[in-house]
C-alpha cells in the first residue's frame, strides 16, 4: 500500500480513482501516524543518544535524570533543535513550552534498562528472571498469548480493500 503521510496523499491513488470514475474522496488532514506533537518533534538528532523531555517545574525528576546521567542539551550548530524551534541564543538551553532536552549515551541508557540505575530501579533482566519462574513457555497459556504448537499455523490471506475495489470487486 502506498505510504500516506503528511506530504500528502499519493497521486498513484487519485489518478487511479479518476480512472474508474469514482467520486473524489474527502480525506482528513494528513498528519503523522505516531501522534506526536509537531512541538516535539525533534531534527538533528545522533543515533547513539536516547531523549527525554522534562518538565521545568518538576525539579524532583530533573535531578532523578541528572543523577542517572542524562545531560541538558544545549543549542549549537549541529545541535539537535525542534522542528518548530523557539529563538534561542547559542549556548542556552534546547527547550520548548516549558520542557528541557535532555539526552544520555545510548550505551549507558541501554545498560540502565537492562540493569536497573542506581536509583534502586530494578532493570527488565530482573524481571525476565521473574517471568522465567512463573510462565511454562511450552504449555499453553492464553492469557499471555502463549499457545503450544498443535501443528496447525495461522496465514493471512487477506488483501487490502483498495485492491480489490480496483478490480471491480466488491468491499
Amino acid at each position: 500500500m502506498p505510504r500516506q503521510d503528511p506530504s500528502g496523499p499519493d497521486p498513484s491513488l487519485a489518478a487511479a480513482r479518476a480512472s474508474t470514475g469514482q467520486e473524489a474522496r474527502k480525506d482528513p488532514v494528513p498528519r503523522w501516524t505516531d501522534g506526536a506533537a509537531p512541538f516535539t518533534r525533534l531534527l538533528n538528532t545522533r543515533p547513539d543518544r536516547k531523549y527525554v523531555l522534562l518538565s521545568k517545574q518538576d525539579r524532583l525528576t530533573m535531578a532523578k535524570y541528572i543523577a542517572l546521567g542524562y545531560e541538558r542539551e544545549t543549542n549549537r550548530e549541529d545541535g539537535p533543535r525542534f522542528v518548530y524551534g523557539e529563538s534561542a541564543k547559542m549556548g542556552d538551553f534546547v527547550e520548548t513550552m516549558d520542557l528541557l532536552l535532555f539526552s544520555i549515551s545510548m550505551d549507558r541508557w541501554l545498560d540502565q534498562y537492562q540493569n536497573g540505575g542506581i536509583d534502586g530501579s530494578l532493570g527488565q533482566k530482573h524481571y525476565d528472571d521473574v517471568e522465567a519462574k512463573i510462565i511454562d513457555r511450552v504449555g499453553d497459556d492464553q492469557t499471555r498469548g502463549i499457545h503450544a504448537r498443535r501443528g496447525w499455523a495461522v496465514v493471512n490471506e487477506t488483501e487490502p480493500a483498495y485492491v480489490r475495489l480496483q478490480q471491480g470487486g466488491g468491499a
